[in-house]
């Protein structure tokens, strides 16, 4: 006979989702950022690097949110992990948004980001897209769901990463991503926008999954599937320290607008 065990009124038994992974598969839910780029890349497909399989055939979270979150519902999930897509929010560069940075050192340690450079980031911003995640958090906690929300994962805009021109070109002749030091700060400007703007409907933050993973996979592992692919052991060790500062400034960032708890997911190996 199995032994009854209870998890505890705080466990929680839900789901998680990621724009390039859930988002698409339905008319009207494609968007461009460097890992559908990279997905479709005719010499990575070639070389069996990635599947070919499309993001665009996805599960449509984009547009069957409803219907997800019912079922979800209905067999006793509690708690939502959403990724908010960065290339969705801000599908144009946002650079000329000066903010400015506190430095100790050579590390970035604080991003200034006021509410005149959010007013000025809503008129680079997909507004549409930004109030269609609205639309996504509050069903689901409609629902008595606790939302989760999660500014990156792995996914950046093509206008900040364009992986193919990194591996082909190098990172000085390419959008390099992480390995750009710009990154950390306009990773600050989304994360106080998004907490600006969604916070009501918010329950906890977390400014990252697994950011290890894709310095690892990215520029060590580079035939794991994981863009850019650009094998490099000081370029490594760069990637490292700017997601670090990214984590630190994205903290604090959402702490200046929001009093929710805010968090990082890391992946330990077992």
């Amino acid at each position: 006979m199995c032994a009854k065990y209870s998890l505890g009124s705080e466990f929680k038994f839900g789901f998680s989702t990621v724009g390039v992974q859930h988002e698409m598969g339905v008319p009207g839910s494609e968007f461009s950022s460097d890992w559908v780029a990279w997905l479709h890349d005719p010499e990575n497909i070639l070389a069996g690097i990635v599947s070919g399989d499309a993001p665009e055939d996805g599960p449509g979270y984009w547009r069957l949110f409803r219907e997800d979150h019912e079922r979800a519902r209905s067999i006793g999930m509690d708690a939502a992990w959403i990724t908010v897509e960065w290339a969705r929010i801000f599908p144009r560069p946002t650079f000329d948004v000066k903010v400015p940075m506190e430095k100790a050192g050579r590390v970035i340690t604080r991003a200034l980001v006021e509410r005149k450079h959010l007013e000025d980031l809503e008129r680079i911003a997909d507004m549409q897209a930004l109030n269609h995640y609205r639309e996504i958090l509050s069903d689901w906690r409609s629902r008595g769901g606790l939302v989760i929300a999660n500014l990156f994962h792995w996914s950046l805009p093509l206008w900040l990463h364009d992986p193919i021109k990194v591996r082909k070109l190098g990172p000085d002749r390419a959008p390099s991503g992480w390995i750009d030091e710009r990154c950390v700060t306009e990773f600050a400007k989304l994360s106080a926008f998004l907490a600006h703007h969604l916070d009501d409907v918010v329950d906890m933050w977390y400014t990252m999954n697994e950011p290890l993973v894709i310095a690892n996979a990215g520029y060590l592992q580079v035939n794991s599937g994981f863009p850019p692919g650009y094998l490099d052991l000081e370029t490594f060790m760069t990637v490292i320290k700017n997601l670090e500062m990214a984590h630190a400034v994205a903290y604090d960032a959402v702490k200046s607008y929001s009093k929710k708890p805010v968090g990082v997911v890391e992946s330990v190996a077992h």
